[in-house]
């Protein structure tokens, strides 16, 4: 058999975020409901600590007055992906 092909960052980070979205999905149709809640409030509580520190950091670079790199950084597809999650 052959090397499996590399794929690209973007591709990786696609193929991710669609396996997040699935792994949600059968979590929240758990029949257990003790586990829909306790995988819910981790995915809540992950949330939280993501944006809080994407804020943070957000803050950080504008303090520094390096705002050509906020703009740099949210034309690339990952970041952009996860800015627009968490609205920033």
């Amino acid at each position: 058999m052959g090397e499996p092909i590399p794929q690209s960052p973007d591709e990786e980070f696609g193929r991710r975020v669609a396996r997040a979205e699935e792994l949600t999905l059968r979590f929240e149709r758990h029949p257990t409901p003790a586990v829909r809640e306790d995988v819910l409030e981790l995915l809540q509580t992950i949330d939280a600590i993501h944006r809080g520190a994407i804020f943070r950091l957000v803050e950080l670079v504008i303090e520094s007055g390096n705002h050509e790199l906020i703009h740099r950084a949210a034309e690339d597809p990952q970041v952009s992906t996860i800015l627009q999650l968490y609205d920033v």
